[in-house]
Order: C-alpha cells, then sequence, then structure tokens
C-alpha cells in the first residue's frame, strides 16, 4: 500500500512539473491522476476476476505477495506442503474471526486431513452457495459417499466436485480431464486456484 501511494505521488510531481511547464490549469492534473488510478484499479480488478493469463495472474499474485492471503497463493503455486500450511497460519493469524478467518481455517483443517474440524469451519460460510460446495468436497475427501448433488449456479464448481469424485477413486486420466475443464470454466484468481490446486492433487496420483 505504502508503495503504492509513493508511486502516485511520484507521478503526481512528475505530470505537476509538466503541466506546469506547459502553464496548463491544474484541473489538468486531476484528471490525469484521476485517470491513472482508474485505470490502475481497473487492471487491478480485471486481472483478480476476470483475466485467463495464468502469468499475468501469477504476477498479480507474486506483486502482492506482503498480503498474507496473497503468500499463501504463492505457496500454493511453489511451496512445500508445509511451507504452504505456515502460510495458511499467518493467513490466520492476520483474520482471527470472520468469513476469512473461516475460510482458511477450513483450508488449514483440510491440509491436516481433519475433515470435522474443516467442516466446523465451514458452518460459518453456509448457506452461502461457496460454503455448500465446501461442504460437498469436505464430504467427498472425507471418503463419504453423496446420496444427493445439488447442481450450482457456477459451472465450475459442479465440474471440480466430479473432479474430486474421480481423484478419490484415483483415475487419473479421467481427474486431469474434469480438472483442467473445471480450469478453463474459471477466471482471475479462482483460476490461478483451481489449476495450482488440481496440480498438487495430480502429483500425488502419479
Amino acid at each position: 500500500m505504502l508503495k503504492t501511494i509513493l508511486i502516485y505521488l511520484v507521478i503526481g510531481a512528475s505530470v505537476g512539473v509538466v503541466v506546469a511547464m506547459l502553464d496548463l490549469p491544474i484541473y489538468v492534473v486531476w484528471i490525469i491522476l484521476i485517470a491513472f488510478m482508474l485505470w490502475s484499479m481497473g487492471r487491478i480488478i480485471y486481472v483478480s476476476t476476470a483475466a485467463t493469463d495464468l502469468r499475468a495472474i501469477e504476477k498479480f499474485v507474486d506483486k502482492h505477495q506482503k498480503d498474507p492471503v496473497y503468500a499463501y497463493l504463492h505457496k500454493l503455486r511453489d511451496g512445500t506442503n508445509d511451507e504452504l500450511k505456515d502460510a495458511v497460519q499467518q493467513v490466520l493469524q492476520k483474520h482471527k474471526n470472520g468469513k476469512y478467518h473461516a475460510a482458511y481455517g477450513m483450508v488449514s483443517a483440510m491440509l491436516e486431513e481433519d475433515f470435522e474440524a474443516a467442516q466446523r469451519y465451514n458452518n460459518v460460510l453456509l448457506p452461502e452457495e461457496n460454503g455448500r460446495y465446501n461442504a460437498t468436497i469436505i464430504q467427498i475427501l472425507a471418503g463419504n459417499e453423496l446420496h444427493t448433488k445439488e447442481q450450482f449456479s457456477k459451472p465450475w464448481m459442479n465440474t471440480s466436485i466430479e473432479a474430486h469424485q474421480a481423484y478419490m477413486k484415483r483415475d487419473a486420466a479421467y481427474f486431469r480431464d474434469l480438472a483442467q475443464e473445471a480450469v478453463e470454466q474459471t477466471k482471475g484468481v479462482q483460476r490461478y486456484i483451481n489449476h495450482y490446486s488440481f496440480q498438487r492433487m495430480m502429483d500425488k496420483l502419479i
């Protein structure tokens, strides 16, 4: 955040010098600065929610690593299991309650294969769709059979559920196809999460 503010200050000062040299009205400075800020914010929103270029999303994640959530996402790509667990704990230290704490508490429990604890954390996220999706994934990975299967509004969730079922059956070829489809159905940071989460799962099958 401090780095971003400093960048804005430097750009503002530079624009101010140019405007002064050209003897332009002060409102021109504000127009230029506001346009730059809107472009920067738009870029962040686009990459985090709508981008399909995995490399662009990776750069975005790496650039924001000072935030524990993005540090965790970086370790999801490049870290060992122990480093990933440590990164999750850093998120929990920053977010001591609320939905972030519940979501990453669930992730922490899943990494330890403590599915009962994972479900307790996830209860905070119910009855929202993400919470219901998480509950289904927890049931599958815990080895429980699904008696009913909800159709979620986001196609990637339905594909991901099938991929996790294939994973539990150790059907590597079918899992690979479904995992790739679930990645293709997502954009932004969710695409990144799906790609590297499934990649870790695939590594356990081969």
